[in-house]
């Protein structure tokens, strides 16, 4: 008798179909709204089999999604929860990459998505895919969300009232900008102290226009004078004027914040790895740079962190 056709499970679809739910699956969050076109548009497959693919999906995960005659689109069900986005920067990021323009996705990302050294990877953060997900929507429909979050200073979580506008991604922990009712003003959480799952209230948000912090640019010009200034100080202390400038800038934003370091993002060519010279094509990616601002002992903190730099 020929063998009974295996049902098909999360961990047994084909490479090329496991990708193709894993976007459908990664829009659903994103967007909340998937339609065939979606899978048609990045990966070339005809309608049917795209609607083959997203009935499938519904198999596999059958609270996830509904269709909306209205909109004429999928969207995701409040009983949502992710079948093959399990919570890790890594695989989150590829997804995203998978989906093309990225301009209606509110995230800021200061990791490289290329390396040009060798490196060990450390541990990577794992996230509720499900909190993102509902911030993610506060952010999209501009709503207001309540969260219950633990911060260092108040280790007991208490409920917070938030209007978040942006996501930032720093390669390793993923931080919400929004305005805080409690704190009248817009502050940086952590996504990953947030407990339990968000609930986005019917209560329209502080719109981002508002975060002059956040929204305002501030131009910089150095004049010739400095910069001689800025050179012989380099000389002095073995650094290029790139690291003197990082350096200065990076003690600033310490003061400015109260804090003993901060990742200042930086345009980085990747072309560093054997072959990119003859290829065409954009290879710069923002880079992270970890700046320390803690004096060593008896050293200014000026000094300290262009020494830091210089031999880096």
């Amino acid at each position: 008798m020929p063998r009974a056709k295996a049902r098909p499970t999360p961990d047994n679809l084909r490479w090329e179909l496991r990708q193709r739910l894993i976007l459908m699956e990664a829009k659903l969050i994103w967007a909340d709204a998937l339609t065939t076109q979606d899978l048609r548009g990045v990966f070339g497959i005809s309608r049917s089999q795209a609607t083959k693919d997203i009935g499938l999906y519904q198999e596999l995960a059958p609270r996830n999604l509904q269709y909306d005659l209205r909109q004429r689109c999928y969207k995701a069900t409040p009983q949502f929860r992710p079948v093959f986005l399990h919570g890790t920067s890594r695989e989150f990021l590829a997804a995203l990459r998978m989906l093309g323009d990225k301009g209606d996705i509110p995230i800021v990302s200061l990791a490289s998505q290329t390396t040009a050294v060798a490196v060990i990877d450390v541990p990577e953060r794992e996230f509720d895919v499900t909190t993102l997900q509902r911030i993610n929507r506060a952010i999209r429909e501009h709503k207001r969300v309540q969260v219950a979050y633990q911060s260092m200073r108040n280790p007991q979580p208490r409920d917070l009232i938030l209007s978040p506008h942006a996501l930032v991604h720093t390669g390793f922990r993923w931080h919400v900008r929004a305005h805080s009712d409690a704190h009248g003003g817009f502050i940086d959480v952590l996504l990953s102290r947030m407990r339990g799952t968000p609930e986005v209230l019917d209560v329209p948000g502080v719109a981002q226009a508002e975060d002059s912090e956040w929204t305002h640019v501030v131009p910089v010009r150095i004049g010739a004078g400095v910069v001689s200034r800025l050179d012989a100080l380099g000389r002095a202390h073995g650094a290029t004027r790139f690291q003197v400038v990082l350096a200065l800038w990076s003690l600033l934003l310490c003061r400015h914040a109260g804090q003993e370091e901060v990742v200042v993002g930086s345009p980085y060519h990747g072309r560093d790895a054997a072959g990119t010279e003859s290829l065409v094509g954009y290879f710069v990616n923002m880079l992270a740079l970890r700046v320390e601002g803690l004096a060593i002992r008896g050293i200014p903190l000026e000094r300290n962190a262009l020494i830091r730099l210089a031999v880096a």
